[in-house]
């Protein structure tokens, strides 16, 4: 029952505040009647507490490693805080960040963090997912299993990742229905 209502309330909050009605282009050059922002939640407090304790929760039950990744920019707070809360619950964690872009200067990684043999990538929505399929080729790159995705909203693309296990919060579908009753 905790589960089902801490998925509730970050529902609410993902309707009530990430949601835009509207025009957009999305990052795979589509065009949308809405836009979902997990970063205008993700960086809110209470929010990321309680979503790190649902896909930490999540993480333990469902994979073996207890690493996550995250892409720059907004899965690293998710990433970040998963990290944090499965390392409260008793678990070996760290996390890594994936890069969109080299830096021109310093080490010029694509991936940032402690070295890690596995990962679970954490995104905070997936549309086509050519961006996560991109971020599992650069961590595989630099010698690095991903065991699996777990996402915060699919909107249709989850089913697009080839080879790993795939797992999301919220389908795009549960987010736009405006009449479910929290």
């Amino acid at each position: 029952m905790y589960k089902i209502d801490l998925r509730n309330k970050l529902l609410k909050i993902i309707r009530e505040n990430a949601l835009t009605k509207g025009r957009f282009i999305l990052s795979s050059g589509r065009e949308s009647d809405y836009y979902i922002d997990i970063k205008k939640v993700s960086l809110d407090g209470e929010f990321l507490d309680l979503l790190s304790d649902l896909t930490s929760h999540i993480v333990i039950e469902n994979f073996e490693t207890k690493n996550v990744a995250g892409v720059e920019l907004g899965g690293v707070p998710l990433a970040t805080a998963t990290m944090l809360k499965i390392k409260q619950k008793g678990f070996d964690s760290k996390a890594i960040v994936v890069r969109k872009k080299v830096k021109e200067h310093g080490t010029q990684k694509w991936i940032e963090g402690p070295q890690v043999d596995k990962v679970v990538l954490i995104e905070d929505v997936i549309t086509t997912g050519g961006t996560t399929i991109w971020a599992i080729e650069k961590i595989k790159e630099n010698n690095i299993n991903v065991e699996g995705v777990l996402c915060v909203v699919d909107r249709g693309g989850l089913k697009n990742i080839p080879d790993v296990k795939t797992l999301s919060l919220f389908n795009i579908e549960e987010i736009l229905l405006s009449d479910h009753k929290n």
